[in-house]
């Protein structure tokens, strides 16, 4: 049995472990997202896109028999198709930038066309995804069926920023993810800077919030706020992943990641952080 051959059958089992463990061991799930695409980016940095195409196709067939018609799904649309560009761009050498920026908007596409699919032919309902997830946040809400209706309807009218924003937690995660794995293993490779580093236009960005939060009645210029104070955000977390990794302690990196997350409050105070750095630079990372 040749080594193709052999890479071939290793990358599926990887895919289909993996997929179990998304199934039955649900705590695992954030890990499993993260690293689904890897297997499906070594095969094509290995060997070429072919063989990923075959790998895809294998383990879509063994997920949608086995387990669901959603992980055959996910096999092809999801994290396989992210593999196989996220792979396909880093064998064609291009740019570190490219490769994130090719990586975040795949995964928008792919959960875009995940969110259409399951609602159009596999049944699922918008409005019970948006009554579950708010279930799971303030559990059963003591308030007025006409304010709930308002939350409900408010939510479903600004997916389209959701989508985006967790696109690129996603891309973002699986790009950094995936190129520390390759690089470890020897296949090197180079990566964009750190996200401790990273810094957006300062014009654009303020104006965007200011003028799209002057007029967020409006529902598209509302997704538009939410996702320029997203940018904000992301730099307001870079300024305090930067202070954080000074301490050279990745529990102390891990920490930050779970605290910002798990503190309600805490991501608004880092969009205001983030506002502030883009104008005074307090990393003077603009200077260095």
């Amino acid at each position: 049995m040749n080594e193709k051959v052999i890479d071939i059958i290793k990358a599926v089992s990887a895919v289909v472990l993996l997929t179990i463990l998304n199934i039955y061991i649900p705590f695992l799930s954030l890990f499993v997202l993260i690293v689904w695409p890897i297997p499906i980016v070594l095969t094509v940095i290995k060997h070429s896109s072919k063989e990923a195409a075959i790998v895809i196709a294998i383990a879509a067939l063994i997920n949608g028999i086995f387990f669901s018609p959603l992980m055959g799904l996910l096999a092809i649309v999801g994290f396989g198709f992210i593999g196989f560009v996220l792979g396909s761009s880093i064998n064609e050498d291009l740019s570190p930038v490219k490769v994130l920026i090719f990586t975040v908007i795949t995964v928008f596409i792919s959960q875009s066309l995940i969110l259409t699919i399951s609602i159009q032919f596999l049944g699922f309902d918008i409005n019970q995804i948006v009554n579950e997830s708010m279930t799971a946040v303030m559990g059963t809400p003591q308030i007025d069926e006409l304010i709930l209706t308002q939350i409900k309807s408010v939510i479903k009218s600004i997916i389209p920023a959701i989508l985006f924003v967790s696109s690129v937690l996603v891309g973002v995660v699986n790009y950094y993810i995936t190129m520390w794995y390759i690089n470890r293993i020897g296949i090197e490779k180079k990566t964009f800077k750190d996200i401790k580093l990273w810094n957006f236009p300062k014009w654009i960005i303020s104006l965007g919030i200011l003028i799209t939060l002057m007029f967020s009645q409006n529902i598209f210029l509302l997704n538009l706020n939410i996702i320029f104070s997203f940018f904000a955000f992301i730099q307001g977390f870079s300024v305090g992943l930067y202070y954080v990794n000074k301490k050279g302690n990745m529990f102390l990196n891990i920490l930050y990641v779970f605290v910002v997350f798990l503190i309600p409050l805490l991501p608004f105070a880092l969009i205001l952080i983030g506002l502030v750095d883009m104008w005074f630079d307090f990393r003077k990372i603009k200077i260095n």
